[in-house]
């Protein structure tokens, strides 16, 4: 994946690169004349890929999307924009759980990217978030409402696309950013005796009193009733949906591809749980289109796109 800000990157040597291209963010710029070759080739939100006057050959397939995998995601305002459920319901997982997600953001604030609360106190709460714009945080609470913190040192707001995950297995806490290892701690975080599975309301993009917004993009989000491990999460990290993620503890995911609608559905085999589907919002209620990424740029110039 291609993630450089604002900095053009040249496009050399890869004739003989057989792999998928990603470009995040930035400008990708082709230089060489026909030496630009690779399988998949996707052109996330808010990236741009020049091609000048080269020829691209693509080999699999060519999307401008509007999210980093996928033809959409969520993109936030930081204001008054966030996605929920209607009511709180259960979620297939009691102490044991990993959370993942790819996010994007330009802004240097507090600001919340998950938070799923009960309705009433914060027993069994998980909540995720930009600390400042100096670290990550995640703080999940006991079946007591006793909070226990994760945290990652790190600059969250950068304007790339970064991957995040946290897994817990009732004594110990992971937490990866962009596919490593990142920190750990020890503690016992009893939710609702380990076993049960509690009712809890999910909040994308604020917190459970709607606020602390998120401004940025969030994609591919997805829940675990098991503790994955780091190699399980490098191989799933770049996979879109649902069936096309490995292992059988997948309890629900939400690849934000929608595009336009109030609605961003949960995804599972079989029959969905429709009661873990978002609805998104802004102030004046649901909300249908401003909540999606727009598409990627192709400055085209006198380029040949050769679909091989």
């Amino acid at each position: 994946m291609i993630d450089n800000g604002s900095i053009s990157t040249d496009w050399a040597g890869s004739y003989n690169y057989a792999g998928n291209m990603i470009i995040g963010s930035g400008t990708f710029r082709s230089q060489h004349t026909n030496e630009n070759k690779c399988n998949n080739l996707t052109v996330a939100t808010g990236a741009t890929l020049d091609a000048d006057n080269d020829t691209l050959t693509v080999a699999g397939d060519f999307t401008t999307s509007g999210g980093l995998l996928g033809a959409s995601c969520l993109e936030l305002n930081g204001s008054d924009e966030y996605a929920a459920q209607t009511s709180a319901t259960t979620w297939g997982f009691g102490g044991a759980f990993s959370i993942e997600f790819w996010f994007k953001s330009s802004a240097d604030e507090s600001a919340v990217l998950f938070d799923m609360y009960n309705g009433s106190n914060n027993n069994d709460r998980i909540k995720i978030y930009n600390n400042g714009g100096t670290q990550v945080t995640v703080r999940a609470y006991n079946s007591s409402g006793t909070d226990y913190f994760t945290r990652y040192d790190v600059n969250p707001d950068d304007g790339k696309w970064h991957h995040f995950a946290f897994t817990s297995s009732g004594t110990a806490q992971n937490l990866y950013y962009d596919g490593k290892l990142a920190s750990q701690t020890s503690n016992t975080i009893a939710r609702t005796t380990n076993t049960n599975d509690p009712s809890m309301k999910l909040y994308i993009g604020c917190d459970k009193d709607v606020a602390y917004f998120w401004d940025g993009q969030i994609e591919e989000l997805r829940i675990f009733s098991d503790v994955r491990t780091e190699t399980e999460i490098r191989a799933n990290m770049f996979k879109s949906g649902y069936a096309n993620i490995s292992g059988d503890a997948l309890v629900a995911a939400y690849n934000f591809d929608e595009g336009t609608g109030s609605t961003a559905a949960c995804l599972e085999d079989g029959s969905p749980t429709t009661a873990r589907n978002l609805t998104l919002n802004d102030a004046g209620g649901a909300e249908t289109s401003g909540l999606w990424a727009g598409a990627g740029t192709f400055t085209y110039g006198t380029s040949t796109l050769v679909m091989a």
